[in-house]
């Protein structure tokens, strides 16, 4: 999946130009218009070459396919998907202006788009609210009782927490439910040592009004240390957003999102255990499957 110069690649965003130059959005889910630079030189946009876009299709939702320069794409053909569900005239006014840029003979037109469905825009409005209540480390932390915080602030000091997170006691959390509280479950490296700092809670597990329950994690601290360092390792230039996730099997997730991936992140990746950190391209071959690594 790593992008080098010379080859064919592949991104999806929102038309845009700046300073007589097109560009791509492609983080258009999370950023508006107003975070283009004039330079277009963000890791969550890209510049475009070779391209003749009607006035009317800037703002709108592209697939570009094309060739990588090193620095931009030159583009082979375009599709439009759709108007940028947050478009507005006044956002189009403000960071979207006029090209200068002349395209070469041949280069592909982009056509007008069609008017986005209400039903398309619901569905996106949707997904999106899934995404964001499947990350459930990124909720504020719950007023959790003070013997809990006691007992999570004593694992954490021995090094065993890799990641933890809590729900509502009546809800289930790994096949296990609590009644009243919150139930906070605890991804550890050494269950065996934290099993020995729970005895000293009394009812084993249990803190107060909330039950604390363990969960083996397959990540060692050193793994989970490398995978919490590896965006140090990426070029500002190319590094769009860095966080992390609990998966379904309640394991720790790193989460990075890059410009494209380069050979160097890929080795590092490679060098990771498979699954404790997921990297998704902006940029990335039209053969791939999927934005991850």
């Amino acid at each position: 999946m790593t992008v080098v110069e010379g080859a064919e690649v592949w991104a999806t965003g929102v038309l845009v130009s700046s300073g007589g130059r097109h560009g791509l959005l492609m983080e258009h889910a999370t950023r508006g218009l107003d975070q283009v630079p004039p330079t277009l030189d963000a890791p969550w946009v890209v510049a475009l070459t070779g391209l003749r876009p009607a006035r009317d299709t800037l703002g709108a939702v592209v697939d570009v396919v094309g060739v990588w320069t090193g620095e931009e794409i030159r583009v082979a053909h375009v599709t439009v998907l759709g108007h940028h569900s947050d478009r507005t005239p006044r956002d189009e006014a403000a960071a979207v202006d006029e090209p200068t840029d002349t395209a070469a003979p041949g280069a592909p037109a982009v056509p007008t788009p069609p008017p986005a469905p209400a039903a398309a825009a619901a569905a996106a409005v949707g997904a999106a609210a899934a995404a964001a209540a499947r990350s459930t480390i990124r909720r504020p932390p719950p007023r959790l009782a003070a013997s809990t915080s006691d007992v999570l602030r004593t694992l954490d000091t021995l090094g065993l927490v890799v990641t933890h997170y809590a729900v509502p006691g009546s809800e289930p959390c790994a096949e296990d439910e609590s009644v009243g509280g919150f139930t906070v479950c605890v991804m550890v490296t050494d269950v065996d040592a934290a099993v020995r700092v729970l005895g000293h809670v009394g009812d084993l597990g249990r803190a107060g009004d909330d039950r604390i329950l363990l969960v083996p994690s397959r990540w060692s601290a050193l793994e989970v240390a490398a995978a919490r360092d590896l965006h140090a390792q990426v070029p500002e230039a190319l590094l769009v957003a860095v966080g992390e996730s609990v998966t379904e099997d309640d394991q720790l997730q790193v989460q990075l999102t890059v410009t494209y991936v380069t050979p160097a992140l890929e080795d590092l990746v490679a060098r990771l255990p498979v699954g404790i950190v997921e990297v998704t391209a902006l940029v990335q071959e039209p053969s791939s499957t999927a934005h991850q690594v």
